[in-house]
């Protein structure tokens, strides 16, 4: 989880201009893809990494809370 905050913090910055430093990271075992928690358990960014721990995607706003 922390390699997926090292990955993910700085393009959820450049592309969203998202800091999450200081969010919770949970992996999502049904979409197979990391959840970025602001407080009040709301998802704010979604990341999937491949086995390098290279992003393959982001999402943020309605997306990622919905996971879709």
């Amino acid at each position: 989880e922390k390699e997926a905050k090292e990955a993910v913090a700085p393009l959820a910055k450049k592309l969203f201009n998202i800091d999450i430093t200081g969010y919770e990271v949970k992996w999502d075992s049904l979409f197979k893809d990391y959840r970025f928690i602001e407080k009040d358990d709301v998802t704010a960014v979604r990341a999937a990494l491949d086995a390098e721990k290279n992003v393959v995607y982001i999402k943020s706003g309605s997306r990622a809370a919905a996971g879709n």
